[in-house]
């Protein structure tokens, strides 16, 4: 498959700005991107090319460093894309010292759209990050399961996303292991051959369950109930999309989440814990 003179699910060494020149305009269903943080320009051309090639009512999600957030703010802005709110990925474990007198322990994204971003469900604003080293051989790597849960929250399955500085290939992973087409854009040839190596060495995409230990909560698709599980109301929730999911006895864990994504069920959130692996109580907001 090919977006213009692309094809999808490649890594393409070279220089961003002008690799992106050929991708066709309004053919790209989200950015998600991670550019380098001091060059504060890199913000600024990246809000003209989602302007460009972002379908309408679609979304750009730009990692970002705290310090630098007027900044990236108000060039990432400047081109008429709309700002939508901030995103954070928390780890528990992180303890950098900042230039100023904090702690950091979360990594910041804004989330800017073309248009409007019409909304379904719920997500939420900020995930913890339990797996700070998928890939260790890149300094700058974020975690996939953070990756994957936006994945889920802004795109579907086959659509098109492109990250125009790919890196450790944290994004491409997370593209390939929830079924979403991509297009990397990486300046060093020595990264890229170690991001296509990278991807090379994945199996099948995984089945998805996401389980935030920070909040203890796990979110299903909306309007899905994952495969061998029954979905019944409960007297506790009557008429608040309040349920149980019930797994067969028989079924190993994670036999029967294939299905499950960061949306929820009627914007509910299935909420408590795994009991014995049988149930999980669901409640709705």
């Amino acid at each position: 498959m090919k977006l213009g003179e692309f094809e999808l699910n490649t890594i393409y060494t070279g220089d961003a700005r002008e690799l992106a020149k050929d991708i066709p305009d309004e053919s790209v269903d989200l950015i998600f991107t991670d550019p380098v943080y001091e060059n504060i320009e890199d913000y600024l051309w990246l809000s003209r090319l989602a302007m460009r090639v972002l379908k309408q009512n679609k979304a750009i999600l730009i990692w970002h460093a705290h310090k630098f957030l007027p900044e990236v703010l108000t060039v990432s802005t400047l081109m008429g894309l709309r700002y939508v709110w901030q995103i954070a990925s928390y780890m528990p474990t992180l303890r950098t010292p900042g230039k100023r007198p904090f702690f950091i322990k979360w990594r910041s994204c804004l989330v800017l759209s073309k248009g409007k971003v019409e909304w379904k469900e719920y997500v939420a604003d900020h995930i913890t990050d339990n797996r700070q080293l998928d890939n260790p051989d890149h300094k700058w790597m974020k975690s996939v399961n953070v990756i994957e849960y936006y994945l889920r929250a802004f795109t579907k399955e086959n659509e098109v996303i492109l990250e125009p500085f790919t890196g450790g290939g944290s994004t491409l992973v997370a593209c390939k292991q929830t079924k979403r087409n991509y297009i990397g854009f990486e300046i060093n040839e020595q990264t890229a051959e170690m991001t296509r190596k990278r991807l090379e060495s994945l199996s099948d995409p995984l089945p998805f369950v996401y389980h935030d230990s920070y909040q203890g909560s796990l979110f299903c698709e909306a309007g899905e109930t994952p495969a061998n599980n029954r979905l019944q109301p409960t007297p506790r929730g009557a008429g608040k999309n309040r349920c149980v999911i019930e797994r067969p006895a028989a079924a190993p864990l994670g036999a029967a989440e294939a299905d499950v994504s960061p949306l929820s069920y009627s914007k509910g959130v299935l909420q408590n814990e795994y009991r014995n692996n049988q149930k999980i109580s669901c409640g709705g907001r």
